[in-house]
């Protein structure tokens, strides 16, 4: 079940699911984000892009990516100019706190979507238990450059009811991430 209107708002506050880290010192959950339907994720300050580095042309799923193939930075005034049929890797402003017994579901915001620009590619849930900001997997698809700016909505964060409060909390390895993360090694 879609968890929607008042039901949403009374949730995120309940939970403090949405915050910033200065909201957290203080107990307060940021409820800006609040729409009648989801919560609104807007892009943050850094991101990811990952780059051949004239050695490294190849990576390989599970293992680590070469340090020199990382490209991670800050998103100046200007935001993030994203070139045709390319991805980065970047993060919302806002941290997520999922609560036991329930789960999220991340869609790109429709005005976006028409410029033929997604945020995720298909790793969309938010876990039970995920703490902390959603890494956006932002691919342009269009012919043009698209520039998003920073602090502006961009995705849409839907919540779900789950059938049963008896599961493992999320404890994986993205846990407590500070901003955007790139795939961790693993067998």
């Amino acid at each position: 079940m879609i968890v929607i209107g008042e039901n949403l708002e009374q949730l995120m506050k309940q939970y403090q699911m949405v915050y910033h880290e200065d909201d957290l010192r203080k107990g307060e959950c940021d409820t800006s984000c609040y729409d009648e339907t989801c919560i609104r994720l807007s892009l943050g300050t850094s991101a990811i892009r990952l780059c051949p580095d004239g050695v490294n042309s190849i990576l390989t799923y599970g293992e680590e990516i070469p340090k020199s193939c990382i490209y991670q930075y800050k998103l100046g005034d200007e935001g993030l100019l994203i070139e045709p049929k390319t991805a980065v890797l970047a993060a919302s402003a806002e941290s997520i706190y999922m609560p036991r017994g329930y789960m999220g579901l991340l869609q790109t915001k429709g005005s976006l979507a028409r410029l033929c620009v997604s945020i995720h590619f298909s790793d969309g849930q938010i876990d039970s238990g995920f703490r902390g900001p959603v890494t956006f997997e932002i691919f342009n698809a269009s012919d043009f450059k698209i520039r998003i700016r920073k602090f502006q909505a961009i995705g849409n964060l839907y919540v779900f009811k789950a059938t049963t409060k008896k599961h493992k909390l999320y404890s994986g390895q993205y846990a407590d991430a500070k901003g955007p993360t790139i795939q961790k090694a693993f067998r």
